[in-house]
């Protein structure tokens, strides 16, 4: 009854033992009672005691067993975290996917009883939780903080987490305070505070500091062997370049280190930056290495490298041939990044698609959106981002007029970010539905 989902026997076995020794015999003899419910996937067999005999079960059970049922998915959930780094990247992912309710409520007991312990499940389900999109740890992590000494050996990876979470917000200030904080520490979470605040510093335009910030996870690769880390460090060096206009050393650097990295992830990811550094000079061949990082992205379920992978596509997609064809490729990335709330990147996807829908002379949708997003000023458009949104508004300008722009883009700035976003996916909807 500890277990608050369907479990295989190998956990049941590590956290109780059946009378006299394995439980599977005591399972078997449960089942045939009817007392819990067996289902079989095509991975394994999974059991799960029924609600009813749970509640009269729980007030049977040992005073110990909600510690070890904690401990031993913080352990598995360990485990399973530093194989997402690997090849195992998917079994990894599958793993942690199967166990979710028994992270839930092992976070739940030990964020009352062992703040530390759940701090340590925090910093494991750092990298899970964004790349999956799973808002769960973070919110998790927020009710824990208060309960947790700063002095904690693991308070900076739950620091970190909610840096990672406060940077996809817009929450830059807040993303940086914490994300410092865990640099002064230890290592901890150093790999993820520094990516945040890279991440930062190529919001806002930042891009010598988000060099620094790449270099030293590039210098931790290294000093580690920590392929993560170097990966990342390569990828921002290389948007770095690409942003500040230096596309043609961006693309050597991607090409000559394209291999580096275990897991599907780490070749999506270089893939990625690769497509968004030929992106000007060769939009077809920038198209095909950004469907290669989807496609990659998607084989292991990293919805978020996917979704900004796809939102990149669709971008170079619509400046290289017919914008209209590129439209509906824009409308999966924003319904999940609306459903998860990444707010930095939902920014990125609707300039893209202002650009794109001004291209395909949708001037009244495009300036709608461009007039929610310029309410919202956290994250002030910089570069070759900044000059393609001059021109779809000089476009517009130049097909609509002045006034109507005008009064387009004061009525998309009532809604503000979440209506644009609204009405981007509205839009999309509607033309997918041959009704726009």
């Amino acid at each position: 009854s500890v277990f608050a989902g369907p479990v295989g026997v190998d956990d049941i076995e590590a956290v109780i033992e059946g009378p006299g020794g394995p439980a599977m015999p005591v399972i078997a003899d449960l089942a045939e009672r009817s007392l819990i419910a067996v289902s079989v996937d095509d991975r394994h067999g999974r059991y799960r005691m029924l609600s009813t005999v749970r509640g009269h079960a729980q007030h049977l059970r040992s005073a110990g067993s909600e510690r070890r049922h904690a401990e031993f998915f913080a352990d598995v959930a360990e485990q399973e975290a530093a194989l997402l780094y690997t090849a195992d990247e998917l079994r990894a992912d599958r793993r942690l996917d199967d166990i979710a309710m028994e992270l839930r409520s092992a976070h739940r007991w030990a964020r009352q009883e062992d703040p530390s312990l759940a701090a340590r499940m925090s910093t494991a389900l750092d990298y899970f939780s964004h790349t999956r999109l799973w808002g769960e740890p973070i919110r998790w992590t927020r009710e824990l903080l208060p309960l947790l000494d700063d002095d904690d050996p693991f308070a900076p990876g739950a620091w970190a987490l909610l840096a990672a979470d406060a940077a996809h917000q817009g929450e830059y200030a807040t993303a940086r305070a914490l994300a410092s904080r865990v640099i002064e520490r230890d290592r901890v979470g150093l790999v993820s505070a520094h990516e945040t605040l890279q991440d930062c510093a190529l919001y806002e335009g930042q891009l010598d500091e988000a060099r620094g910030h790449s270099t030293a996870m590039v210098e931790i690769g290294h000093e580690h062997g920590d392929e993560h880390a170097l990966v990342l460090g390569i990828l921002g060096q290389g948007l770095a370049m690409a942003y500040r206009g230096d596309r043609e050393e961006a693309v050597e650097l991607f090409r000559r280190q394209i291999s580096v990295g275990v897991a599907p992830t780490h070749h999506a990811w270089l893939r990625f930056g690769l497509g968004e550094a030929l992106a000007e000079e060769d939009p077809a061949r920038a198209v095909e290495h950004l469907e290669q990082a989807l496609s990659i992205a998607d084989s292991v379920s990293n919805h978020f490298v996917a979704g900004v992978a796809g939102i990149a596509a669709s971008s170079v997609r619509g400046r290289l041939g017919d914008p209209e064809q590129a439209l509906p490729g824009f409308l999966p990335v924003f319904k999940s990044f609306r459903r998860n709330g990444n707010r930095s990147h939902t920014v990125t996807g609707l300039r893209n698609l202002v650009c794109t829908l001004a291209a395909a002379e949708r001037d009244e949708m495009a300036m709608l959106i461009l007039g929610g997003l310029q309410a919202d000023a956290r994250r002030v458009p910089y570069g070759e981002e900044r000059d393609r949104l001059d021109a779809a508004r000089q476009g517009a300008v130049g097909r609509a007029g002045r006034d109507a722009v005008e009064q387009w883009l004061d009525q998309g700035a009532e809604g503000g970010h979440a209506g644009a976003l609204d009405a981007a996916v509205d839009c999309l909807e509607a033309l997918n539905a041959g009704a726009c």
